[in-house]
């Protein structure tokens, strides 16, 4: 396995709570700790969280995958599907995604975070 999509529930469509679940997630393990945590920077992910208005996105592509992984092509195949957008640039190779609700059009955001983690 070299990349992986994850829901996250807690963040609950907040950037800065997926943020921290994803620096949580590549932490340097602590071995000595009883639990053990982190020790995902060396995989490619994206984790997605639903809030009310919106399904948000954070992608990760750590140095050793770039060859093989555009991150922007990578998140927008998943995003996209939902009628998602990038947010932002890329930052400590992580990039933002971010697709609004449409009640109008069955556009929910526990629905479309279904189809993008499947599209990714």
């Amino acid at each position: 396995v070299s990349y992986f999509h994850l829901a996250c529930v807690a963040p609950n469509g907040n950037f800065d709570d997926l943020n921290a679940a994803m620096d949580a997630a590549n932490k340097q393990v602590d071995e000595t700790a009883e639990d053990r945590k982190g020790g995902a920077a060396d995989y490619a992910k994206i984790f997605f969280s639903a809030g009310d208005d919106s399904l948000i996105a954070i992608a990760h592509v750590p140095d050793n995958l770039k060859a093989n992984i555009d991150i922007k092509e990578w998140i927008m195949a998943a995003m996209s599907s939902v009628g998602g957008q990038i947010v932002g640039d890329v930052y400590d190779n992580k990039l933002k995604a971010e697709a609004k609700a449409d009640r109008n059009n069955n556009l929910f955001p526990l629905k479309m975070r279904d189809v993008a983690i499947g599209s990714g």
